[in-house]
């Protein structure tokens, strides 16, 4: 699902004109890269290896899952415009008796929360208002849940990110 996103995103900013003019890498360990959209030759994925080739021959690989979130900035008019696509951390991984849900978004804007289990049951739905530039955290009572893998889900009418956690046992 993710490689699919990145093409998509990849490709549309590519067909507007290079109207974004970098590519910004947000991992999972609060890093981030940048790289100009004019020396980015291709994109290619080789299993979860997500594989940026650049003109001057440089390959650089990150697996899927490291990468929390791209931004698409341009930067020619002298205002950034960001994709806004909220950053969702969930931890820990793998948890026991608590979550720790926490988003961040460039916009005031509303989502919905899912925790899901294997089965597809919703074990948990909640309406969650972002504002602008401000953390949303919040605590997940995860001791009545079973061991196991669960999927979490932020999602709005545009997109949905998916994250799955796993459940330890004590």
């Amino acid at each position: 699902m993710k490689k699919i996103l990145f093409l998509f995103l990849f490709f549309l900013t590519l067909n507007f004109d290079l109207s974004a003019q970098k590519m910004e890498f947000n991992f999972t360990d609060f890093t981030s890269l940048e790289y100009n959209l004019s020396d980015i030759r291709k994109v290619t994925f080789d299993g979860d290896m997500f594989n940026l080739h650049l003109f001057d021959g440089s390959i650089y690989s990150w697996n899927v899952y490291t990468i929390d979130y791209l931004d698409f900035i341009n930067e020619t008019s002298g205002i950034e415009n960001k994709l806004d696509i909220p950053k969702l951390n969930i931890f820990p991984n793998p948890c026991q008796d608590e979550l720790w849900l926490s988003c961040k978004s460039l916009e005031n804007k509303s989502y919905t929360f899912l925790l899901i289990d294997l089965n597809g049951k919703i074990l948990l739905e909640e309406n969650i208002e972002l504002t602008q530039n401000n953390d949303f955290k919040e605590r997940i009572d995860f001791s009545s849940f079973q061991s196991g893998n669960y999927k979490c889900v932020l999602k709005n009418n545009k997109f949905s990110i998916s994250k799955t956690i796993t459940k330890k046992t004590n």
